[in-house]
């Protein structure tokens, strides 16, 4: 096959372990490092932004490079740059969910192989010094003027490669605080896109997407959850009242609450406006219940103080269904919940209805 056919595929089998997560050998891990290392030399000569996209795309450029057995230099330029223009075309066509899945991936694979390549670095570095002491040490002892001169040139040329090898050290240490600080950055951004502001819960995207996970799992191994949908009573009467920001600490308030009496495994967020969810983890409609009766109680007691002459009182109700109802999707689920919230609200308020 030439080497324009094989270009054409840019496809390799360890790029798609990647993708799938799979354990790699020590040999593939020594591969990568090798992979890592070529990708940074080459990005650093070229005057390319280590970026994890930049890296990304050159990275699978000198894995297929590295399974086909072709050398950087066999092949042009030029046909490196239309490898990559091919990856960035594709990219085009790619979801931003996948892409900062990718991202992501992508900063841990790139954070890890850095640590890989330092701790080799290192280990280079000591050999060439003690290679440098040894021919020191032999060049003292010779007496012979003639290889006296060549064992000093080695010498020198040692000294370079040391020199050479200490200034990518420094490199790669810039390189990997600079993956740091994109995966904090990253850590952040994803922490944001999936919170309230207000109450630091789950909001509604991100619960959406928790749950949907659950009821996957339900449907496959048959992992049963229940689900939880409450709002506080007469919440517009307390903002007419005592205005929007003391609805907002009531909220807070009902936060508080979910992270201080429901278990770990629970999930709560903020569906909307006054309105909250919980998952109830590996729990029927029975335990779900006894869940929501518990919260109910906890809030109608809460007294939120604003100040020495005002206190406010709150109280919730609650919807409970649970998967082994017999639901096809979540949207039922979610439906059954809101309308035994609904009756719930129609049966006088502060209870819950399964």
């Amino acid at each position: 096959m030439k080497i324009e056919e094989k270009i054409l595929d840019i496809k390799c089998n360890l790029c798609q372990k990647f993708d799938k997560k799979d354990e790699f050998s020590d040999r593939e891990k020594r591969q990568i490092a090798s992979i890592t290392k070529n990708t940074l030399h080459f990005l650093i000569k070229k005057g390319i932004p280590s970026t994890p996209k930049n890296f990304r795309r050159w990275f699978n450029v000198f894995t297929y490079l590295a399974e086909h057995n072709l050398l950087e230099e066999n092949i042009p330029e030029e046909k490196l740059i239309d490898i990559c223009k091919t990856l960035a075309k594709e990219e085009e066509n790619v979801n931003s969910i996948k892409i900062k899945k990718e991202l992501k991936t992508t900063t841990e694979v790139l954070d890890q192989s850095l640590k890989e390549i330092l701790q080799i670095t290192n280990q280079y570095s000591k050999n060439l010094n003690k290679g440098d002491k040894a021919l020191t040490d032999a060049s003292q002892k010779v007496n012979d003027k003639e290889l006296k001169s060549v064992l000093n040139y080695i010498l020198d040329e040692m000294k370079k490669i040391k020199k050479e090898n200490e200034n990518f050290k420094k490199k790669i240490e810039e390189e990997n605080k600079r993956v740091a600080k994109l995966r904090k950055q990253l850590q952040i951004v994803e922490t944001k896109a999936n919170t309230d502001y207000l109450t630091g819960l789950y909001n509604r995207r991100a619960f959406i997407k928790i749950i949907n996970e659950y009821f996957q799992g339900y449907k496959e191994f048959g992992a049963v959850f229940s689900l939880i949908l409450f709002d506080i009573d007469n919440f517009k009467k307390i903002n007419d009242t005592y205005g929007h920001h003391i609805g907002d600490e009531v909220l807070k308030d009902v936060a508080n609450v979910l992270k201080k009496y429901l278990r770990p495994e629970d999930i709560p967020a903020r569906f909307g406006g006054e309105e909250f969810a919980v998952i109830v983890s590996d729990a029927d409609k029975e335990i779900a219940s006894k869940v929501a009766h518990r919260l109910r109680k906890v809030m109608e007691t809460r007294h939120l103080k604003l100040n020495d002459s005002t206190v406010i009182d709150y109280t919730a109700s609650f919807g409970v269904a649970s998967v082994e109802e017999g639901f096809e999707n979540v949207d039922q689920l979610i439906k059954k919940a809101d309308d035994n919230l609904y009756k719930a609200k129609e049966n006088g308020k502060n209870c819950v209805i399964v």
